[in-house]
């Protein structure tokens, strides 16, 4: 890096050397950290003269990078158009540019007085072009929420920071969105936000789409929920709002909802949440949420009436595959929830075995889980546990081909 000098002509072989148009994991950028340490420090030698300079190269890189992809010189207009998130479960992450966090890090070291915001707003309040792209004003979002942090005008409309978050807010191009990166900051640094300041950007989200205020935004969902189990309770209407559309009911993105809702339930201020909603969600998707949802009912309702006693009834394999999940949760629910007990009630007193046992020949899955389930029924009442045990002695096509499990069984009835 001393080799280079901190110049136009070191910069301009840097930029040569590295694309910094990739979306690169963190562990890859430290790999190649000693590209961006050179770009932060020549930023900090010289933010006025520098800071202009390092966007104008990575601007230059992406019309390089589309001329490549075979469009005009003129076809990159200030933002990107591929990018995103990937995920699974309930963890999702944001595809961004390595430099963007090197350009927000110098931003916080050059502001040290009110006056040096004159000359940062400038990239904030001028429209996007190639010049000053949608990733400037994305590297400024979490500077700015750290300005909301401190103590500051209790007003909205007096505060500057806000104003410039606004601002950006209304940016619809780019990827990520800069909704993406505003709703994943405020999962981090929502507790040092004040609620009016919260409330007013959860909304400009919401609303920035849809008249509604349904959002299909993973991260502002994922915030919705972070604030509900945190205590901020006047957020709930916010995800009942989208948790009860119908349309949303229907996008791919409900089922990924179901999964963070699934892994917060534990939470008392979720579970309360979810208690007061879930006879109108569709949690037919999630079979822990069935599971918590059947827990529930049990309080309040008569065996035979309850929902447990429907999927017992039932002959589609989709419902038997459910019981099957549950009963088998329960089974390894070391804290215990006294389902288990509740199924094996149904089982003995409410349920005729062989015509259950007919319907179980849907799902190989509910099959197992019963032979399962011969331990506990031993346990419990041993008239109950022989009958299920002939069940399935009798059965020649135990699971399928599993013939072991099949010996399983037939040990069962020495036991």
């Amino acid at each position: 890096e001393n080799l280079l000098g901190y110049n136009k002509e070191g910069l301009k072989l840097i930029f040569e050397k590295h694309n910094f148009t990739k979306w690169i994991d963190q562990q890859l950028m430290r790999y190649n950290h000693c590209y961006y340490d050179y770009i932060e420090d020549f930023i900090d030698k010289d933010f006025k003269r520098n800071f202009p300079l390092v966007i104008k190269s990575l601007s230059n890189q992406f019309q390089s990078l589309y001329r490549s992809y075979g469009y005009d010189s003129d076809f990159y207009k200030g933002y990107e158009i591929t990018g995103g998130y990937s995920g699974s479960g309930n963890n999702y992450d944001l595809h961004v540019l390595p430099l963007e966090s090197i350009l927000f890090r110098c931003i916080e070291k050059f502001y040290k007085k009110p006056e040096d915001w004159e000359y940062l707003k400038s990239f904030v309040d001028s429209e996007y072009d190639k010049n000053n792209p949608v990733f400037v004003k994305r590297s400024f979002i979490p500077f700015l929420l750290n300005q909301l942090k401190e103590p500051c005008e209790k007003k909205l409309k007096d505060n500057k920071f806000y104003k410039a978050l606004e601002v950006i807010l209304k940016i619809k191009e780019g990827f990520p969105s800069t909704e993406d990166i505003l709703a994943k900051e405020l999962g981090h640094i929502h507790s040092s936000i004040k609620d009016n300041y919260l409330k007013r950007l959860v909304k400009i989200i919401l609303y920035k789409y849809s008249e509604e205020g349904i959002s299909y935004n993973i991260f502002i969902i994922q915030l919705l929920f972070q604030l509900i189990e945190s205590g901020r309770l006047n957020f709930k209407s916010y995800l009942k709002t989208i948790l009860l559309n119908k349309e949303f009911k229907q996008h791919y993105i409900y089922k990924r909802t179901l999964r963070v809702f699934e892994s917060k339930i534990t939470n008392q201020n979720i579970n309360i949440f979810f208690n007061e909603i879930k006879d109108k969600l569709d949690i037919s998707k999630s079979n822990d949420l069935i599971y918590r949802s059947l827990i529930l009912d049990l309080q309040t309702s008569s065996l035979e009436k309850s929902k447990l006693s429907k999927l017992f009834k039932s002959s589609s394999e989709k419902d038997l595959n459910c019981l099957a999940s549950i009963i088998e949760k329960d089974l390894w629910n070391a804290s215990g929830s006294n389902l288990l007990e509740k199924v094996l009630e149904f089982m003995k007193n409410h349920l005729d075995l062989e015509d259950f046992y007919k319907r179980a020949q849907n799902s190989e899955y509910l099959k197992k889980v019963i032979i399962q389930l011969v331990e506990q029924a031993i346990n419990y009442d041993i008239d109950l546990s022989e009958k299920i045990i002939n069940l399935c002695v009798n059965d020649t096509n135990l699971c399928g081909e599993s013939e072991d499990l099949h010996n399983e069984v037939a040990k069962g009835v020495e036991i």
